[in-house]
């Protein structure tokens, strides 16, 4: 029973240090680090991890002009783990930081921040709410992945509690 116990102990004491974004099921995403959970359109449900501790949710191939035929995919990862250098930033250094850097505000609550960076070849979001928490979401600039992400950001969820904006 001690045993027993201790291994549930132990396993809850991992996942809650556990910085990867992780899939719940369902066709759901979360990360109990960042504080979120979203959903993952229909197309876009064969989720797996990857090496770098995110979550890969592949969509359904599509032919790209001079690419050929290719797999669409959306990669979510952790904010601090793709802008580590961000973790002590405001709100407002963060905004005006990236958007010197060809991303632009999508949207802005009390908690979090959203935005967007689009290159010709790569369409990527960026959700945050202080302190290194969030998420990034990366994929091949194509209609049917930023739709995709679109629809993960519709239904995006910050677990109360999780805001950690540096006043």
């Amino acid at each position: 029973m001690r045993k027993t116990l201790l291994a549930i102990t132990l396993l809850i004491a991992w996942t809650s240090l556990s910085r990867a974004v992780s899939r719940v099921g369902g066709g759901k995403i979360s990360s109990l680090s960042s504080g979120f959970e979203m959903i993952v359109p229909q197309n876009f449900t064969n989720l797996f991890p990857t090496r770098t501790e995110s979550v890969r949710a592949e969509g359904p191939p599509v032919y790209v002009y001079g690419r050929g035929v290719t797999t669409q995919f959306v990669d979510i990862t952790e904010f601090q783990d793709e802008f580590s250098d961000f973790i002590k930033y405001s709100a407002l250094e963060i905004r005006e930081r990236l958007q010197q850097s060809n991303w632009r505000l999508v949207s802005e609550s009390d908690c979090a921040i959203i935005m967007k960076n689009n290159d010709p070849k790569i369409v990527a979001y960026i959700g945050t709410w202080g302190a290194g928490k969030g998420f990034v979401l990366k994929g091949l600039n194509l209609p049917d992945v930023d739709q995709a992400m679109i629809g993960m950001l519709g239904s995006l969820r910050v677990t109360p509690g999780s805001c950690a904006w540096k006043q």
